[in-house]
């Protein structure tokens, strides 16, 4: 396994991990008065570039990005995207390697 694959992996490990958290802390706390954000600002982090379109999207549509599940199944899907990408590059430079040598 060549250092870029192992960096997509670790990369994958780390956004579904958080991702897991974010969704199990959101479910257990949904009937609950207060709020724990770590996990949901540890997702926007990890998934940094594509989470930055949760702004226009919430302009687009505020009825539905209103509720708190939508928007951690908004980031979750930015998370996904970017877990793809990275395997899609570390796979591309692989094949580009091999084909050099």
């Amino acid at each position: 396994m060549t250092i870029t694959r192992k960096l997509a992996v670790g990369y994958a490990i780390l956004v579904l991990a958080v991702m897991g958290w974010a969704w199990w802390t959101d479910v257990a706390m949904l009937g609950s008065r207060s709020e724990y954000l770590a996990p949901d600002t540890w997702l926007i982090l990890v998934s940094m570039p594509a989470s930055l379109s949760a702004g226009l999207v919430f302009e687009a549509w505020p009825d539905v990005f209103a509720n708190p599940l939508m928007q951690l199944a908004w980031l979750s899907a930015c998370g996904l995207v970017q877990i793809a990408a990275a395997l899609l590059i570390a796979w591309c430079i692989d094949r580009i390697r091999s084909r050099a040598a």
